[in-house]
């Protein structure tokens, strides 16, 4: 390659190296980004936390074989002969990174592209992942030049890896530095990147490679100098801390009329709407009258008075979107919708909601209209997966309701029906009595 010693099998294993480690990277967050530009670019980033490790030991090792030591490859006939060579060896080993990564991320960016309704390529963010990629090469490429050719890779991974560990795990005084080294695994689905603080952010990096080169060209004699001028540098790390910011854009409500309802979500979220409208349909049915009151199902995230502006009609009910949704944000998992959107509608702002540290607690007319309906659906009670309501015996006494769980349960479709247009009301102002009958 480029006439520098790097054997084909070499340059096999680089490739596939990178391509492995991120194709199971962004597959295992496949739920969380698959339709969202923002939470892809954040799937993308995340590779980085093993890429930049495995691609600084790999150029440590290329560089400190003992061949390529005797072969004295890099011997030029000053300091710039010299330079040039390494900036030959950095760009060729970051590209066989980039053509291990490349099928990877156009695959991801493809997939969101066909599904994304919000949101646009995330350029920038991928100009800081090749920046960073450059600079952990050439890091590895300073100390194979000056550590023993053994010692060289290990140190390369455990620096890298453990500087990248600390920054996105460490103390909270860290955090405000994940941003530079780390992917930002914030929840991006509402934010979008400042372009300006990504350009800075590539400007250091390309800085801190090009700090590194020289550093290899003067060996250990630049070491000192080379952690000295890092120190200095700390502060302008400092710019990585604000570098999202919330988009109005994304919070604007898309809304679709059903028949019985009104599903508003955000726009940055709207790609699930036919999935999530096809989960929460059979429960919305079964609970179809309440007093000739329609009602707006609307996500949490947007703001009520934004509603009101668009003239939606009927009383409107937020939904936690985010327990319905496989990890971060963007798989419908159809299971935890329904209770999380049958809670919202039987309760609303009751107050009676149960998490935490639970308790037993005697159930309520709500709790055995929601056990009804989960239990129609084949929704399983047992355990505390959901974060929501418990409502299986181990944590509630149904004993104060037992008489119209019994009634309800044996009631007819039609008896029933007329049940909500008599107390459908009370089920959303929260004025529904336990002791009703049917």
């Amino acid at each position: 390659m480029i006439g520098l010693p790097i054997s084909r099998r070499e340059r096999t294993v680089v490739v596939l190296a990178v391509a492995v480690v991120s194709a199971l990277s962004v597959g295992n967050l496949y739920s969380g980004w698959y339709g969202s530009w923002g939470e892809t670019a954040r799937a993308l980033q995340v590779t980085t936390l093993l890429t930049y490790p495995l691609l600084a030991a790999l150029s440590a090792w290329l560089t400190g074989a003992p061949r390529r030591r005797r072969y004295q490859w890099m011997v030029g006939t000053g300091v710039s002969g010299a330079l040039r060579l390494r900036i030959l060896w950095v760009t060729a080993i970051a590209g066989l990174g980039f053509a291990g990564m490349l099928p990877v991320f156009v695959v991801a960016c493809v997939m969101t592209g066909n599904e994304a309704d919000f949101g646009s390529f995330p350029g920038l963010e991928l100009l800081l992942i090749a920046t960073g990629t450059v600079a952990a090469i050439a890091f590895g490429l300073a100390l194979a030049s000056a550590l023993p050719p053994m010692l060289a890779p290990i140190l390369a991974t455990v620096i890298v890896y453990g500087g990248e560990y600390l920054l996105d795990t460490g103390t909270p005084s860290m955090e405000q530095y994940a941003g530079f080294v780390v992917a930002d695994q914030r929840e991006r689905t509402y934010l979008e990147p400042t372009p300006w603080v990504l350009i800075v952010q590539c400007f250091l990096l390309a800085c801190l490679a090009l700090l590194f080169l020289a550093a290899a060209v003067r060996s250990r004699s630049w070491l000192f100098p080379l952690a000295g001028a890092c120190l200095a540098a700390t502060p302008l790390v400092m710019v990585g801390s604000s570098n999202y910011s919330v988009s109005h854009a994304a919070l604007q409500p898309v809304c679709q009329e059903q028949n019985d309802y009104t599903l508003c979500m955000t726009r940055a979220r709207a790609h699930t709407m036919d999935e999530v409208v096809e989960s929460i349909e059979p429960a919305m049915t079964m609970m179809d009258s309440f007093s000739g009151q329609r009602l707006t199902l609307a996500e949490e995230s947007i703001r009520i008075g934004t509603l009101e502006e668009r003239g939606t009609v009927g009383m409107v009910v937020p939904f936690a979107i985010t327990s319905g949704i496989d990890g971060d944000s963007h798989r419908v998992v159809r299971d935890e919708l329904v209770v999380d959107v049958t809670n919202a509608v039987l309760r609303g702002s009751c107050g009676s909601g149960r998490s935490g540290g639970y308790v037993a607690k005697s159930a309520t007319a709500q709790d055995v209209l929601q056990e009804w309906v989960l239990r129609e659906l084949n929704i399983p009670l047992e355990g505390v997966s959901y974060a929501q309501i418990p409502l299986s015996e181990d944590f509630v006494d149904w004993s104060p309701v037992a008489s119209f769980r019994s009634a309800w349960n044996d009631a007819s479709p039609d008896a029933r029906l007329r049940w909500f247009d008599q107390h459908g009301g009370d089920v959303l102002t929260c004025d529904l009595q336990d002791d009703l009958t049917i």
